[in-house]
């Protein structure tokens, strides 16, 4: 396959990702909302972990570490987005 057929496939992935990641802070904030709503602390260690876990368990060895570090920024970015609510 060539160089730009598989950018162009990169790219693809991409966009969809992109939805899912608008999607996924959709989500969050309503959660926020909830958590502001019932007095909940925005941190929730527990509930970190166990996305973390999950990550690491889907993804083949050579592939968990950057999965994790990519999830461990997607839920710095979700605590914040929570706390400007």
């Amino acid at each position: 396959m060539k160089l730009d057929e598989l950018r162009t496939k990169i790219d693809d992935v991409d966009e969809r990702i992109c939805a899912l990641l608008k999607e996924r802070f959709d989500l969050v904030k309503e959660v926020g909302e909830a958590k502001k709503e019932l007095g909940a602390n925005v941190e929730n260690k527990d509930r970190e972990r166990e996305v973390i876990e999950r990550v690491r368990n889907a993804m083949p060895d050579e592939l968990k570490d950057y999965a994790e570090d990519v999830f461990r920024l997607l839920i710095e970015d979700s605590k914040d987005l929570q706390k400007k609510l």
